[in-house]
C-alpha cells in the first residue's frame, strides 16, 4: 500500500526493469499510477556475439561431458534448478574425483558461513579455491563472477559452464540468469528436460483460481450470479499475481523452446550436440551413483537425528507452516 502511495503522488517514474514486460506496467498502472504521470523507458538493444550455447538431447549425456571436463583438470561451474541434483552431483563427482576440490551451494547450506564468505568475493574464491562449483536457484540474480587481468579487461577462468534444469521448477528467464552468473565462460553446454506441458496461461482463468483459493477473506468482495467471486482490485496485488503465475505457466508450457529462443535473441548461437551412447550412459551412471550416496546420507541423518520433544515439535512444525527456514538438523 506504501508502494502504491508513492507511485500515485510520484512526479516521474522510471522503469529499471532487466525484463522489461506487462507484469512490471500491470504492478504499475493496478496500483493506481495515474494516467499523466511522467513515465520514462530506457531501453537496451544491444546485442553482443557471446558464443556457442550446446545444447544436449539427455541428461546423461551433459553430465558425462561434465565429467569428462572434471577428469581433464577444467574449471567448471554447473547450474541446476534442482536441489537434490545439486547435491547428487556434488557427490558422485567428489567420489570419482577425490583430488578435486568440489563444492555445492543449495537451500540447505546457503546460510551457512562459507557460503557467505564465497559471495563476499566469489570471483577470487572460485580461482583459487574451488575447481568445481555446483550451485542451485541460490546463486541468483544480483552474483557476479566476472574474472580481470591486471588492466580490468575480463579473461576466461571458468573452462566450462554446465547447465541441467528439470522442468516445472523455473522459467527459461531463470535459467538464462543462472548461467549468466559467469560473465566470460569458456564453453556452455546445456541440457533442459524437453517435455512439454499444457497448463493453463489465461489470465482471467487463473484470477479466477486465485479465488477459489485465496486464504484472505478480505480480498473477496462479492460474488456474481454464476457463484464467481469479485475481487477486491485497488491494491493490484490480485492482477499481478495472475500475470506472473500466467507468464511462468507458460514458460514452464515449452521450456526448452524457449530457452534456445531466448538464448538467440540474447546473441548466442545454438548448436545440437550429436547423441554419444556411451558417454550418456556414464553420466546416467554417475547421477545414480549420486542419488544412492544422497539417500543413503539422509538416511544416516535421520538416524542419528536428536529426538524432539512435544513443544519443539510444534514449534517447528508451526515454523514450516507459516514459510520461516529450517536447518537441515
Amino acid at each position: 500500500l506504501l508502494l502504491a502511495h508513492y507511485l500515485r503522488v510520484a512526479e516521474t517514474v522510471v522503469l529499471l526493469d532487466a525484463d522489461l514486460g506487462m507484469v512490471t506496467m500491470d504492478a504499475l498502472f493496478s496500483m493506481g499510477l495515474k494516467d499523466d504521470t511522467d513515465v520514462s523507458f530506457v531501453l537496451n538493444e544491444s546485442r553482443q556475439a557471446r558464443g556457442t550455447t550446446h545444447m544436449y538431447a539427455t541428461r546423461g549425456q551433459l553430465v558425462g561431458r561434465l565429467r569428462q571436463a572434471v577428469a581433464d583438470g577444467e574449471k567448471c561451474y554447473v547450474a541446476t534448478n534442482s536441489k537434490n541434483k545439486a547435491i547428487e552431483l556434488q557427490k558422485a563427482l567428489a567420489e570419482e574425483f577425490p583430488e578435486r576440490r568440489i563444492f555445492a551451494i543449495h537451500s540447505d547450506n546457503s546460510s551457512d558461513l562459507w557460503t557467505h564468505e564465497f559471495l563476499r568475493d566469489a570471483a577470487y574464491e572460485f580461482e583459487h579455491s574451488i575447481d568445481v562449483l555446483i550451485a542451485s536457484p541460490s546463486i541468483g540474480t544480483g552474483v557476479d563472477i566476472t574474472f580481470k587481468d591486471d588492466d580490468g579487461k575480463p579473461r576466461v577462468v571458468v573452462g566450462h559452464v554446465f547447465g541441467l534444469f528439470h522442468g516445472n521448477i523455473t522459467t527459461h528467464q531463470d535459467m538464462d540468469q543462472q548461467l549468466a552468473r559467469v560473465r566470460h565462460p569458456g564453453q556452455v553446454h546445456v541440457w533442459v528436460e524437453p517435455t512439454e506441458q499444457h497448463f493453463e496461461t489465461d489470465i482471467g482463468i487463473i484470477r479466477n483460481e486465485l479465488a477459489r483459493t485465496v486464504g484472505q477473506t478480505r480480498s473477496i468482495c462479492g460474488y456474481t450470479d454464476d457463484g464467481d467471486a469479485i475481487l477486491h482490485r485497488s491494491d493490484g496485488l490480485t492482477d499481478i499475481w495472475a500475470r506472473v503465475r500466467s507468464l511462468t505457466r507458460g514458460s514452464n508450457n515449452r521450456l526448452a523452446a524457449l530457452f534456445v529462443t531466448l538464448r538467440m535473441a540474447s546473441g548466442w548461437q545454438v548448436e545440437t550436440v550429436p547423441g554419444d551412447k556411451v558417454q550418456g550412459h556414464a553420466g546416467n551412471a554417475a547421477l545414480k551413483e549420486g542419488r544412492t550416496a544422497r539417500l543413503e546420507d539422509r538416511a544416516q541423518q535421520i538416524l542419528a537425528a536428536s529426538i524432539l520433544t512435544g513443544l519443539e515439535a510444534e514449534h517447528l512444525t508451526d515454523r514450516d507452516k507459516a514459510g520461516l527456514p529450517l536447518t537441515v538438523a
